[in-house]
């Protein structure tokens, strides 16, 4: 028995595609079968109130009662939604049978057509922690920046065909916590070397990040959260918030392709050329023509396992895929490195009590009042030392006391008391560091 709000979620919509495979090894022939049980099973969901998932919505009826008229609606539009899929499809067959730029092309006419606007995140989402790791090779030098950041332009032949990046272009990938970042190479904490980046908000404030994640359970799980705290659930028909019948079209749009652009690997066909890869290389590849995009936030395939939680609560769950701009006369994009803070941790650093690490927060916060009583301008440096902490508060909220005392926890209170450490310095010098004013007129 599944109602509407198990068939948006990611399990289901992956097991909808492990029972798509088809036998031909063909991704055109999973695809047309994926759509097929897509819509099989939204024709013929439950209702929410009948669904072991919604028992907990049994006092809202505002929450049943939104689940049931989107379902209603979702149905409603089965042609349409039949026609999504189609041209997603048209354009995989477009990329096999004809050539890339006439599937590039497609894949830029689907975006303008069907995808909304708001998939997107700015500058101030951004500008958080971030974490990098290396497998301990040996044949490389742990304590510089540059070999965490990017595979060098002179090493092309190195960057190997990923999801979103093609052979030959170097990115740099990033996970939003260091579970995440684990999980994505399957190493352990003793396997790797490890490094903190932090976009700096004064570089990246005009730019965004392209959004592929599952903006159908996002906005329906913030607004249900809101209920927990006394707001009232919308209707779902509404001209004032993102999840609404007005926008449905549209994030049906971005819907299918989320989940089509995340369809999993088949290890029998991964070699030189992973079918699976064809759409999400020409997404990326038309944010990277688009120029004002730095690259693109996706969830990860391999999430962290999280106590149990508010089932409505975020939890970390992204990678982030920067471009990096090509130059010619550097092996590495020095600039565009110095556009975020950065921290290495070295094996022998003792470890930083959480208390500690709560404390130099406070002065942070603290010495940011001073300056800003000075009327320097230091909203930016406030935003870090708030994700900072946001940062360790969630970690522990979401983890067992056991991972609070591991050592992948202790590296990354260490990375993050030494970035306190970097920004503070700036914060009690503004005028060393160029911090703007606030104008007496």
């Amino acid at each position: 028995m599944s109602c509407i709000y198990c068939f948006i979620k990611d399990e289901y919509q992956h097991k909808l595609k492990t029972m798509s495979r088809h036998s031909t090894l063909r991704f055109e022939d999973d695809l047309y079968k994926y759509k097929e049980n897509f819509l099989e099973s939204l024709k013929n969901l439950d209702s929410s109130n009948l669904c072991s998932c919604c028992h907990g919505f049994a006092k809202n009826e505002n929450i049943v009662s939104f689940l049931e008229e989107m379902k209603t609606d979702l149905q409603s539009k089965i042609d349409y939604i039949a026609v999504v899929f189609d041209e997603i499809i048209n354009i995989y067959k477009t990329f096999i049978t004809c050539n890339h730029e006439k599937a590039y092309h497609g894949m830029v006419a689907f975006l303008q057509k069907y995808s909304t606007n708001y998939t997107s995140i700015n500058a101030q989402q951004l500008c958080k922690p971030m974490f990098r790791v290396r497998r301990k090779t040996g044949d490389y030098d742990e304590s510089d920046i540059r070999e965490y950041f990017h595979i060098p332009f002179t090493k092309r032949y190195l960057a190997g065909n990923q999801r979103y990046s093609m052979t030959g272009q170097p990115m740099s990938y990033m996970a939003e916590s260091l579970q995440i970042a684990l999980n994505e190479i399957n190493g352990t904490i003793e396997e790797v070397n490890i490094a903190l980046f932090f976009p700096r908000y004064s570089y990246f404030y005009r730019n965004g990040m392209y959004d592929v994640s599952n903006g159908f359970i996002g906005n329906l799980n913030a607004l249900i959260s809101e209920t927990y705290t006394g707001s009232s659930m919308p209707e779902y028909d509404n001209s004032y918030y993102t999840f609404s019948k007005n926008n449905m079209k549209k994030m049906i749009g971005d819907y299918i392709l989320y989940q089509i652009l995340q369809y999993p690997t088949k290890e029998g066909t991964k070699g030189v050329f992973v079918q699976e890869y064809v759409l999400p290389q020409l997404m990326m590849e038309a944010i990277q023509n688009k120029g004002d995009w730095l690259g693109l936030q996706y969830q990860t395939s391999k999430p962290p396992m999280y106590k149990v939680v508010n089932e409505y609560w975020r939890v970390p769950n992204l990678n982030y895929c920067f471009i990096i701009p090509y130059t010619a006369d550097t092996a590495y994009n020095e600039q565009y490195i110095k556009k975020f803070f950065y921290e290495i941790y070295f094996q022998k650093e003792n470890d930083i009590e959480l208390e500690k690490v709560q404390q130099m927060i406070e002065v942070c916060f603290e010495n940011c009042r001073k300056a800003q009583a000075q009327k320097y301008i230091m909203q930016e440096y406030f935003h870090y030392t708030v994700c900072v902490e946001t940062y360790l508060k969630e970690m522990v909220r979401l983890n067992t006391e056991e991972y609070v005392e591991t050592k992948e926890f202790q590296i990354q209170k260490l990375l993050l008391y030494k970035f306190l450490i970097h920004i503070n310095e700036i914060i009690c010098n503004p005028d060393k560091y160029q911090i703007i004013k606030y104008s007496d007129n």
